[in-house]
């Protein structure tokens, strides 16, 4: 399913639009979850989904918890291994960007696009996003992204938003990502990015010791991110360790 890589908990990190009402998020997650092709209806299905516990979540090097662990859950759907729909959630204190709020917010990503084999050992994905958050004060965004990886080692994601991060800007982000086993049930993984607000920019990345434990995934992560941009995340901290346990279903 679409990685949440680096959220410590992929897609890679997330300008303001203003408030939306509810419906608007409802209407937008009928678009991307109901926007299967008729001849998709007729293909098999598969489903997946996994859930995580971890200690902080990150967007793009910056926190978006002010306290407390972050639960995150998310499933996908596939059809005829090319096209794709899903979502992923995680309870989260504020939106990049914006005043600390609430502990009680929601963020949903849902998403859908297509996945297909571009050679032997080659996948590459090109999904539309919706960032969808609770509350009366939310700025929902959207977001178009382009991932290739090969042999599942390696990988790097282009994103590009025309109102990005729900702060009613141009964004775009590029990141890499290389995984290297270390053995049966260890690797180690190293990623890093950067993301451009307008003229402005800034740089994040992060690397992670993951241990299997039968259908249980224990991961350590270092994020690090420039100090100097960072701040127009209103997160005062350029350095962050984050454990995290997930399990697929």
């Amino acid at each position: 399913m679409q990685a949440k890589r680096g959220s410590s908990g992929p897609p890679p990190g997330r300008s303001g639009l203003g408030a939306r009402a509810p419906g608007h998020r409802v209407a937008l997650a009928a678009l991307i979850l109901g926007s299967a092709p008729a001849a998709a209806a007729a293909a098999a299905w598969q489903t997946n989904g996994y859930v995580t516990v971890a200690s902080d979540y990150l967007y793009r090097g910056v926190s978006m918890l002010e306290n407390g662990v972050s639960l995150q859950g998310g499933f996908e759907t596939r059809a005829d291994d090319a096209f794709v729909v899903g979502a992923w959630a995680t309870n989260v204190d504020r939106q990049w960007g914006y005043a600390r709020g609430s502990n009680e917010r929601l963020e949903a990503n849902l998403y859908t696009g297509f996945d297909a084999g571009c050679g032997s050992q080659c996948r590459m994905r090109v999904l539309v996003t919706g960032y969808v958050y609770s509350g009366p004060d939310a700025h929902d965004w959207q977001e178009v992204s382009a991932s290739v990886s090969l042999r599942e080692r390696i990988g790097a994601t282009l994103s590009w938003s025309p109102r990005g991060l729900g702060i009613g800007a141009r964004t775009r982000t590029v990141d890499a990502w290389l995984l290297q086993p270390l053995g049966r049930a260890t690797s180690v993984e190293v990623a890093a990015g950067e993301l451009w607000i307008e003229q402005r920019e800034y740089w994040f990345g992060r690397v992670g010791l993951m241990q299997r434990l039968d259908r249980w995934q224990l991961a350590l992560n270092y994020h690090v991110s420039d100090p100097t941009y960072r701040r127009y995340g209103l997160d005062d901290r350029s350095r962050r360790l984050v454990l995290s346990l997930s399990t697929a279903f």
